[in-house]
């Protein structure tokens, strides 16, 4: 059979973690990811269906490979022990923040009739706030 790249081949998958801690209680992290945008079988060319209907299917296995895809993340992190050496955890952050809409799925739409379909493509995970409460006893 004919060699094709398999779903998950990603040359490049890269992610940096950089803490900077203010004291023993305080702390500010940056998280970057970055890979390369997954294989997949475009449906590419239109064939004849069931009833002459046209339809689209893909010319080869894994034809196309969505963007690459890449995010920024920002916490702050602040712990506190309690007089009964319970230890509170508060973190605050933002999770992809200057807001990359990297594809998830991409697919032709054929909006009108007749003339060339469009490829769409659907992101998910835009700029997302979270804050996360922990605690040991």
């Amino acid at each position: 059979g004919e060699a094709f790249p398999y779903k998950f081949d990603r040359p490049h998958d890269i992610a940096t973690n950089f803490k900077y801690k203010f004291d023993s209680y305080k702390s500010l992290s940056v998280n970057w990811v970055y890979g390369t945008g997954n294989a997949y079988s475009l449906s590419d060319k239109v064939q004849e269906g069931v009833g002459e209907e046209p339809v689209l299917v893909p010319t080869s296995r894994n034809n196309s490979r969505l963007e690459s895809f890449h995010h920024l993340d920002l916490f702050y992190s602040v712990k506190r022990i309690l007089e009964n050496e319970t230890e509170f955890t508060i973190d605050v952050g933002v999770y992809n923040i200057y807001d990359r809409r990297n594809p998830f799925y991409e697919y032709l739409e054929d909006a009108v009739p007749g003339s060339a379909p469009e490829l769409v493509k659907i992101s998910i995970y835009p700029i997302l706030p979270q804050v996360n409460l922990s605690w040991a006893w």
